[in-house]
């Protein structure tokens, strides 16, 4: 059973799969944690927890975990059947994941998304993709089309996403890829940037979580986050690609938007501006109450939210470049479809 558990442990942590963890490991409430010098002992009960926090002990030095029954150097007062330990010689720093951290997460990773996308089950994908096309170019309500394709395929909740984020129609498409600017027409301009929707796609690339290369030339993800957001240890990386992007388009400037009303936007504002420290070019960050509202009708936007594409006089996804400084890539391209 150790085996077992440690073998768990560590191929959760090599997928990145630690995003249930909040806050520090030893104030988790109904989780209960208790820690003697070196040892951490971890009370049996929500297995995808316990998984959780085994990969995480594991990923800042953890070396051996046993159980106290076994093992008479367990203070007396711990023993108990159902506590295991994990034990090491010295923690890594970084074991602190409280708000000034950031943190260790998959964003966009769930455990069956390697299931659900397996080179297997692509192909349907493709195919059922196409035919949600065909029935939005043919006037079929949204919402109903992909309830019935994705009903016919008994796709799980997750795949019923993917087609929701990755589809929108021929006639959607080709009306967004009229006004998409070409690259080479970036000199000299300033670039307006919905931030969260530029950045935590390239968060999720850079975790190797899935992306899709959406119909309607844009990059999007199964992330799912609405109204609150962390940065995590990939969030400067992210950055960091999208300036690199602008410089190679020879931008003027690069104005990122941040929803006010999102959770640590006011912290990623200063990162951005941070990172934007070291561009030849002007990069500012600003904190509105809606970022679709304050780009609409506006020209040079960058975004990948169809909200705001079908709203902009013209627009970029930066990210559908600077995805290839992400690899190796886990991606599903349905811009054929």
């Amino acid at each position: 059973m150790c085996l077992k558990i440690i073998q768990s442990a560590q191929f959760l942590h090599t997928c990145g799969n630690v995003t249930r963890i909040r806050g520090l490991p030893t104030h988790s409430a109904g989780f209960p944690l208790q820690q003697t010098h070196t040892q951490c002992a971890v009370r049996l009960g929500e297995n995808t927890r316990l998984y959780c926090y085994l990969a995480l002990f594991l990923a800042y030095g953890g070396e051996r975990l046993y159980h106290p029954l076994r093992s008479s150097s367990v203070p007396h007062s711990l023993s108990h059947m159902n506590v295991w330990y994990i034990e090491a010689k010295q923690w890594k720093s970084g074991m602190d994941m409280g708000d000034g951290e950031l943190r260790h997460t998959c964003r966009g990773f769930q455990n069956s998304d390697q299931h659900d996308f397996s080179k297997s089950r692509f192909q349907m994908l493709l195919k059922a993709g196409t035919e949600l096309s065909f029935l939005l170019d043919h006037g079929y309500p949204r919402d109903s089309s992909i309830t019935f394709v994705s009903n016919h395929y008994q796709f799980t909740e997750r795949q019923r996403l993917l087609l929701t984020r990755g589809i929108s129609g021929h006639n959607k498409a080709t009306a967004r890829r009229f006004k998409k600017i070409e690259f080479s027409k970036l000199a000299g301009q300033t670039l307006l940037i919905d931030g969260f929707n530029e950045i935590i796609p390239l968060e999720v690339a850079l975790n190797r979580a899935l992306i899709i290369f959406a119909q309607d030339g844009t990059i999007r993800d199964l992330a799912g986050l609405s109204g609150t957001y962390h940065p995590i240890e990939e969030t400067p990386r992210a950055i960091e690609l999208l300036l690199r992007i602008g410089n190679q388009g020879h931008v003027k400037g690069m104005h990122f938007y941040l929803d006010a009303p999102v959770s640590n936007s006011g912290r990623l504002a200063h990162m951005i501006t941070e990172i934007g420290d070291q561009y030849s070019f002007t990069v500012n960050a600003e904190l509105v109450p809606s970022a679709d509202r304050a780009l609409k009708g506006l020209s040079y936007v960058a975004s990948n939210d169809s909200a705001v594409i079908d709203h902009a006089v013209s627009w970029i996804s930066l990210d559908a470049y600077a995805v290839q400084y992400a690899k190796p890539l886990w991606s599903l391209d349905v811009r054929n479809c």
